[in-house]
Parts: C-alpha cells; sequence; structure tokens
C-alpha cells in the first residue's frame, strides 16, 4: 500500500477549481468547502461547492464530448478493451 505524506504545508494549497468542458472554471456560487484528512483532522485544501447549475454545465459538457468525441463512436467491445487497460495501468 501506498504511503502519502500530507505535510502542513498541504493546508496552505490555493482553492482548487471545477473541471468541466476541459476547463478548469470557478463554481458558480463562489462558495467553497474544506477537505479535511480523517486521519488527523487536518485540513488539506478548499474545494469549490457545484451547484446544480455547475452540474448542468458539466453534463452538457460530457454529452457534447460523447456525442461529438471518439469515445461515442467506439463499439462497447473497444471501449471494454480501453477501459480493462486503464485498470491495468492503475
Amino acid at each position: 500500500m501506498m504511503n502519502v505524506n500530507l505535510s502542513k504545508s498541504a493546508s496552505k494549497l490555493p482553492p482548487c477549481k471545477l473541471f468541466i468542458g476541459g476547463e478548469y472554471l470557478e463554481g458558480l456560487t463562489g462558495t467553497l468547502l474544506p477537505v479535511v484528512n480523517p486521519a488527523t483532522g487536518e485540513k488539506i485544501c478548499d474545494v469549490p461547492a457545484a451547484s446544480t447549475l455547475d452540474v448542468d454545465r458539466a453534463v452538457k459538457a460530457a454529452r457534447k464530448a460523447f456525442d461529438e468525441g471518439p469515445w461515442g463512436k467506439m463499439n462497447a467491445s473497444a471501449r471494454g478493451k480501453l477501459i480493462r487497460k486503464f485498470a491495468e495501468l492503475l
């Protein structure tokens, strides 16, 4: 099992952004949620709270990527082989 060392400097990370449609975007509400290391209670960073409008943006971007990108044009067998390859790499 990999041992991850989250130093105190990790709590000074800048807020993260939402990844939607290939871009890092601010959440529409600007609300941030703290991410806490459950083993230590130490705050790691803040992440945006995605609103329903943010989720709608993400779903529309995913639909567009599926409809227009290579994944949606791939047959199920080819997608399965690719997913298995990803799993092997993990």
